[in-house]
């Protein structure tokens, strides 16, 4: 499946949707004058969904193309090879 055709875009499209929804509330809900008031935990929460929503744009990405990182991984850790 390492045709980009393949990929089912509809999903990706509601996941990045989802996932801007999420940052663009959280980001409104922590930034602006209201923010003197909260605590520092809440007011990095915009930062910590950032790195999360990175997180699982690296995975997904990884799992597309899950034959070529599985060849990769297994060229590394088979002794066969090192022998």
């Amino acid at each position: 499946m390492n045709n980009i055709r393949d990929l089912n875009w509809s999903i990706i499209g509601a996941w990045l949707l989802l996932a801007t929804i999420g940052l663009v509330a959280i980001f409104s809900a922590t930034q602006g004058p209201v923010s003197e008031f909260l605590p520092n935990y809440i007011q990095n929460n915009f930062a910590k969904q950032l790195v999360w929503v990175a997180l699982y744009a690296v995975l997904l990405y990884l799992l597309w193309d899950w034959d070529n990182f599985n060849d990769f991984n297994s060229s590394l850790w088979n002794r066969d090879k090192w022998s």
